[in-house]
């Protein structure tokens, strides 16, 4: 029980004010809404009830940052205007599946998207040298992938990260150039970083995001 407890805390909610026209609808929503919950997200029904959406029903939806839902109930114009100006989420659905799809597509709008790394490629630090203006500069080999000059990169020294950011420089001979492939040479310097050292490794890296269907 103190598990769910917990878990419940740390749940996404989606707060809703709801309207339908006959009680069964109430609890047959209710319990649909329900199942859509998650460890992740879930709904919180702030207040259900009976009958057409009322000004009162936006005022509750302003105070507990809610959505409204209303199912085969009216708005009348100056609800919807209360609701536009207050800037509160209005919806009024017709069909019982529609609801729920809608208030599914609303919880997966709540998760974050997924991100995951890309290595795009690594090169190996063979001398350290300072450049006016720019500041230490390595020269490196590309040992797998390649290096891009808009990519995230990482400094890794003995396996162990010390440094994550973005390149400031990179070159080759002294041509500046957007990336290096493979078994070519390069020089590369960090962006306000300049604690290198030879033998460190440079990895390049992209980091993808995704959507999250329910």
């Amino acid at each position: 029980m103190t598990h769910d407890l917990k878990a419940a805390a740390d749940r996404l909610q989606l707060p809703l004010v709801i309207r339908v026209d006959a009680r069964e609808s109430e609890e047959l929503l209710a319990s649909a809404l329900g199942e859509l919950n998650t460890d992740e997200v879930g709904i919180r029904i702030v207040q259900t009830g009976v009958g057409n959406i009322s000004e009162s029903d936006i005022s509750l939806a302003v105070a507990s940052r809610a959505m409204v839902l209303g199912l085969n109930v009216s708005a009348s114009g100056d609800v919807q205007a209360a609701a536009e100006r207050e800037g509160v989420d209005l919806r009024l659905y017709h069909l019982f599946g529609d609801l729920v799809e809608g208030m599914k597509e609303a919880l997966s709008d709540l998760r974050p998207p997924p991100k995951w790394e890309t290595i795009l490629g690594r090169a190996e630090v063979k001398q350290v040298f300072q450049i006016p203006k720019i500041g230490t500069m390595t020269g490196c080999i590309v040992v797998s992938g390649v290096i891009q000059r808009s990519a995230d990169v990482r400094l890794i020294r003995d396996s162990v990260v010390t440094w994550t950011g973005k390149l400031s420089a990179l070159r080759r001979y002294k041509d500046a150039v957007h990336e290096v492939s493979t078994g070519l040479e390069c020089g590369i310097a960090l962006e306000n970083y300049h604690d290198i050292k030879e033998d460190d490794v440079i990895e390049c890296f992209r980091i993808d995001e995704g959507t999250r269907p329910l």
